[in-house]
């Protein structure tokens, strides 16, 4: 597939809008009416985006898929979850916040702040796609990617199985459960708003997959890659923040981020 090279902000909303349109579209959607009224259906597909500041030789597939130097991928499944529980215990002793005893939930805040895991980050927001791939502390010598799918979104609370085996509420030891192996190519996870602040300022949503080496825009069948070249990427995050959308709208607030949005109005 072709990428579309976008060179300011107004562009790639466009082509935003011409994905969401073409994805209606391949959903048998006939008249524009029935297009407009699905955009707004929940369950319908719906645009997921992720923004990569440079170009990998593997596009959106997760950390840990990345690391090969750990073996093949169960064993790196299993790896994360004794990662995962290491984070935990850990973080306890350093954080008064209680942590959630959901394993998927676990994984999930894991991953958001930097554990290699199986999740992969996605949005529902395009300009927060595009703000990542744009990203001005990476190294601007790289072309941007946004990554498009059309998929349907599944809420944590309807999900029913567990990346662990675990026993009661004993979550001494885990270890990965075939019999809870996710069975679905690929799935796309809204995770509950209370996870954490910066997740929902973000708008974001993980896709995991019953193998860790296919990504998402490899399964989906609906997609586009949206190419940044690296010398459009400092204009775009001018765009963008001028737009209200920068690192620190994109961040939890502390009483730093604070301090520095004051400063930033002096």
């Amino acid at each position: 597939m072709n990428a579309i090279l976008i060179n300011s902000t107004a562009q790639y909303l466009e082509e935003i809008g011409k994905f969401e349109i073409r994805l209606k579209q391949e959903s048998n959607y006939t008249d524009t009416k029935s297009i407009l009224m699905a955009m707004l259906e929940e369950s319908e597909d719906r645009v997921l985006c992720r923004g990569e500041h440079r170009s990998f030789a593997e596009p959106c597939v997760s950390s840990l898929a990345r690391k090969k130097s750990l073996g093949r991928a169960n064993l790196r499944i299993e790896l994360e979850c004794l990662a995962v529980k290491g984070w935990a215990e850990q973080v306890a002793l350093i954080d008064d916040k209680r942590l959630p005893e959901s394993p998927w939930e676990q994984v999930m805040l894991a991953r958001h702040h930097g554990l290699k895991t199986r999740l992969v980050d996605w949005t529902t927001n395009p300009l927060v796609a595009l703000f990542f791939a744009c990203h001005i502390e990476a190294d601007c010598s790289d072309d941007g990617n946004v990554f498009l799918v059309g998929a349907p979104l599944v809420n944590l609370d309807r999900l029913n199985s567990t990346p662990f085996l675990t026993t009661g509420q004993d979550y001494s030891y885990w270890s990965y459960d075939r019999s809870h192996e996710i069975t679905e190519n690929d799935l796309f996870i809204r995770p509950p708003s209370v996870l954490h602040a910066r997740v929902t300022k973000q708008s974001g949503v993980f896709h995991v997959s019953n193998d860790i080496r296919l990504s998402a825009f490899e399964l989906t069948q609906t997609k586009q890659c949206l190419s940044i070249p690296h010398d459009s990427k400092l204009i775009i995050v001018s765009e963008l923040n001028r737009l209200g959308i920068n690192g620190i709208s994109l961040a939890s607030e502390t009483a730093d981020s604070i301090a520095k949005k004051i400063n930033m109005g002096f």
